[in-house]
């Protein structure tokens, strides 16, 4: 099985290359902006809470046979919500980066009187995706989408202590 798993870029870079002997991986990641009433995909050097960045991953099969059972790793970056809906079907996520699942993702979680239930992991939590690209002919490539927004940062949590009592 042939997984390739994408660096995650610096905030300044717009793109990225990976490659071995048969298939090489690019990235780009663009900001998606309203311009002119529209959207638009701009350059993403800089991005706040609240913007939406969109992640293209490109799988080109270099050699001149065919590939098999090639899967497609995007990480998340820590900070970011995967935006499901941006995702192409059959998409699977991780929050560790060693089981996949499909999305949305769900998990166990204990109650006080001792039950568990079941309930859905924030998009938040994911860090990395996975598409199962199959098998690849030669000279062909396969794109996966992903978009994710920005999270706010987390408020500082305040103590507040009073000495001597």
């Amino acid at each position: 099985m042939l997984t390739i798993v994408l660096g995650i870029m610096a905030a300044h870079a717009v793109s990225s290359q990976t490659r071995t002997d048969a298939l090489s991986v690019g990235l780009t990641h663009q900001k998606v902006a309203t311009v002119e009433g529209k959207e638009a995909l701009v350059n993403a050097n800089s991005a706040k809470p609240g913007d939406v960045i969109e992640y293209r991953a490109t799988y080109r099969n270099e050699s001149s046979k065919l590939l098999q059972s090639v899967e497609a790793t995007l990480p998340v970056p820590a900070g970011t919500a995967v935006l499901p809906t941006s995702l192409a079907p059959g998409a699977m996520a991780s929050v560790d980066g060693a089981g996949f699942q499909p999305i949305p993702l769900k998990r166990k979680m204990k109650q006080p009187n001792g039950t568990e239930i079941e309930v859905l992991v924030p998009y938040a939590e994911y860090r990395f995706l996975r598409w199962k690209v199959g098998s690849l002919d030669a000279g062909k490539a396969a794109v996966y989408v992903a978009r994710v927004k920005v999270n706010q940062p987390e408020a500082p949590q305040m103590v507040s202590q009073v000495a001597g009592r």
